[in-house]
């Protein structure tokens, strides 16, 4: 149990100081989760990026080879 939990606002603060480390970092650590708190996707969803990634690479590398002709 966090003691912090029962304090008034701590939602609050937690929702705001969460906004304000996605506006620096640019959402890069939207799935990233506090210490102990567990996997940050679940493994279905890792694959599935993963082919997406490689779905834009495909295209990007397309892009690329067409430009240079």
């Amino acid at each position: 149990m966090n003691p912090m939990a029962s304090m008034p606002g701590f939602e609050a603060m937690k929702a705001q100081q969460e906004a304000f480390m996605k506006a620096m970092t640019g959402g890069m650590g939207a799935g990233w989760t506090a210490p102990g708190g567990g996997a940050a996707k679940p493994e279905a969803q890792k694959g599935e990026d993963l082919d997406d990634i490689k779905a834009q690479l495909a295209d990007l590398q397309d892009k690329l080879s067409r430009m240079g002709k």
